[in-house]
């Protein structure tokens, strides 16, 4: 669906009619819904051709509001509950979403929602969870804790909203006489207590946020009988089941199914699955050790398979209901993830000692190779009257910025031998060995470790290489810039160099002479390096500030030039096209102007050579000055046209009767008719 790709999708739900329904964040305000239905569904599954798989689409949107997740309702095959991030929960109905192109509603239950929901079937109540601010104010300002999702209440609310029963009930999260808050997630399970009998009871199993610095988890439980008041909220207390160590992201599913019964987690950053028993008598606890960063977990309880899900792995573990299986073949699985992992430390290693080492490399500047018409300048002599009057020897002299020379101009600060030792200590380092040294049975690939080393692998090196030598060198010389900065400060340095006067004649060297130690003009001078020193580098980031700029405004100036130019060389292509063309026309002119000549020439002999024949053809009525009695002896004697007419004679027609002087008239208008002399 086009729509999608400018979107970021939150979450995927499948109905039993083979449609598929997806909720996407757009613009990080609005909300996409999209369903899709699947063809070519049989009783095996999908039959795909050419690997492509037929979806029909419908969409609308949703503005103003952020859906992080979505359940079908237990209750009702047409309806979904639609959970909006701070703003509520959504009831909705599948067929009126798509019925129009914007959804205006309000949520059904507003509050202060953070993504999580599941289903009480038995009581016919959902649970959600939710930031409640007067849990701790100071950890909500402006909605921060709500919209990264985190949680610290659990609200109740009824399956289908009534006029009669609008009321929320809101339940603060409290373990240890302490408002905990977490943002992994919960599941209900529906499970007998211990040393209550066979009732079945709805059991609250939710992830928690340790206050401990390195990120700790834990997983704790509420009965329904633990809630109570205080002065300002409802209170649910718990009790901390299980610690999760640091385990990064959390997902976690509830089975109960012959001797398992109990909790699923999925841990991130610890690479397993892990299952907590409900009783810890009956069945003990497991890791099972997974894929590469498993971030969600799903158990089907018609197949009785469960399906983990590895982000960093890009796979899918699938396992039995009967865990207690795994426990034989728990340490080759073990053994399969760590090698694994040291596979992946071993070639993010590689990366980065590469990285390094180019970097490293940069740093050594090679020195120019001088020609036979190059010299080397050792200095400047001036002599003035036959006599040396001059000397010096950094005039036109160049040197070999190598490390050496660096670390003599700055042996002056104590700086110099702390960075070249921090510079051999680095370029020399070998990153593989140091990474060997990692266990990865332990929790030691962290979200951000993990995601870092996925974005260096797919990363253009070349790129990465520039950038990392641009930023050395700025650092380097923002390094540079704080060192000496800081000299300036110490006023009483600057006087001891401002006691030492040195006088300057050609060819002889003096000795420093001492002044007095209070020359308190010379004092107030020194003393006003520092504020020089300070304009002087506000001067130079400014000017460095306009440099960027005018780097900038140049680099658009000559892009626009160069469009400009490219649009010339267009137009004259265009006029040379046009000139070419016009050519053409005037040529064609020419030749039409020929044929026309050549046309009036034979138009002209047509007439010449037609007409005669045309008018010969023509009945000797239209000769004028013959009378009837003679056009009666012209039939009777068959002279019936002018071109017959024209060939008689005079004598001829006088036989036939007719009068010789009106003979002579009539064959000289035939023949003039004809043009025949």
């Amino acid at each position: 669906m086009p729509q999608l790709e400018k979107g970021s999708i939150s979450d995927i739900v499948f109905d039993q009619d083979n449609n598929i329904y997806i909720a996407a964040i757009m613009h990080n305000e609005d909300t996409l819904f999209a369903r899709g239905e699947l063809k070519g569904l049989n009783s095996k599954g999908f039959d795909l051709k050419d690997c492509q798989l037929q979806v029909d689409w419908k969409s609308s949107f949703i503005c103003g509001v952020k859906i992080v997740q979505m359940s079908l309702s237990p209750w009702s095959d047409n309806k979904i509950y639609a959970t909006a991030l701070c703003e509520g929960v959504y009831l909705l109905e599948l067929e009126s979403i798509f019925e129009q192109e914007k959804i205006k509603k309000e949520p059904d239950w507003i509050f202060s929602a953070t993504g999580h929901i599941d289903f009480d079937v038995k009581t016919n109540q959902i649970f959600a969870t939710a930031y409640h601010e007067n849990s701790d104010k100071a950890d909500n300002q402006d909605n921060t804790a709500c919209n990264k999702g985190f949680y610290n209440s659990i609200v109740v609310f009824n399956r289908e909203k009534t006029s009669t029963d609008n009321n929320l009930l809101t339940l603060v999260l409290n373990v240890n006489k302490e408002n905990v808050r977490g943002s992994d997630g919960f599941v209900l399970a529906q499970t007998k207590v211990k040393n209550q009998g066979d009732t079945l009871k709805s059991v609250l199993y939710i992830v928690i946020d340790e206050d401990e610095p390195d990120g700790k988890k834990s997983l704790c439980r509420f009965m329904p009988e633990m809630i109570t008041n205080d002065k300002r909220n409802t209170l649910w207390l718990g009790d901390k089941y299980h610690s999760l160590d640091n385990s990064g992201r959390v997902a976690l599913k509830y089975i109960n199914y012959e001797n398992t019964n109990g909790v699923l987690l999925s841990r991130y950053s610890m690479h397993d699955l892990q299952y907590i028993p409900h009783d810890p008598e009956k069945s003990k606890l497991l890791n099972i050790p997974v894929q590469a960063g498993p971030i969600d977990l799903l158990a089907n309880a018609d197949s009785k398979k469960i399906y983990v899900l590895n982000y960093i792995g890009q796979s899918i573990t699938v396992l039995d209901y009967d865990l207690q299986a795994y426990e034989q073949g728990r340490a080759a699985l073990g053994q399969y993830r760590d090698d694994v992992i040291r596979a992946y430390y071993a070639l993010s290693s590689g990366v980065l000692q590469y990285l390094k080492d180019c970097f490293c490399h940069h740093l050594l500047v090679e020195c120019p190779e001088c020609d036979e018409d190059e010299k080397v300048y050792l200095g400047c002599l001036s002599i003035e009257d036959n006599e040396i009057n001059h000397i010096c020897n950094f005039t036109k002299r160049k040197y070999v910025k190598s490390f050496p020379t660096i670390a003599y101009w700055l042996s002056i600060l104590p700086i110099a031998p702390l960075l070249a030792w921090l510079v051999e200590e680095f370029c020399c380092l070998i990153l593989p060995n140091f990474f060997k040294q990692r266990d990865p049975t332990r929790a030691s690939i962290s979200t951000e470790s993990l995601g870092l080393g996925k974005a260096i692998l797919n990363a253009n090196q070349s790129n990465v290489i520039t950038e990392l030598t641009t930023q050395g060198k700025e650092l380097a010389r923002d390094s540079m810039v704080k060192v000496i900065g800081a000299g300036y400060k110490d006023k009483n340095s600057y006087q001891e160099v401002a006691m030492l006067q040195y006088t300057y004649k050609p060819g002889v060297i003096n000795k420093p002479i001492m002044k007095g130690r209070y020359d308190k003009e010379i004092i107030a001078k020194v003393n006003a390096i520092d504020m020089d020193a300070i304009k002087n580098k506000k001067k130079i980031y400014t000017l460095e500030e306009k440099l960027i700029n005018l780097n900038e405004e140049k680099t658009l100036t000559e892009s626009r030039i160069s469009q400009v130019e490219l649009d010339k060389s267009k137009a004259e292509s265009e006029v040379i096209n046009l000139k070419q063309q016009v050519n053409n026309l005037q040529q064609e002119k020419i030749l039409a102007d020929t044929r026309f000549l050549q046309l009036e020439n034979n138009l002209e002999k047509f007439q010449l050579e037609v007409l005669p024949v045309l008018e010969a053809g023509k009945s000797i009525e239209v000769i004028e000055g013959i009378s009837n009695k003679d056009k009666s002896i012209l039939t009777e004697n068959n002279v019936v046209s002018v071109g017959g007419l024209a060939k008689m004679n005079a004598l001829e027609l006088k036989k036939m009767g007719v009068k010789e002087t009106d003979a002579i008239m009539m064959i000289k208008n035939a023949q003039g008719r004809i043009e025949i002399k």
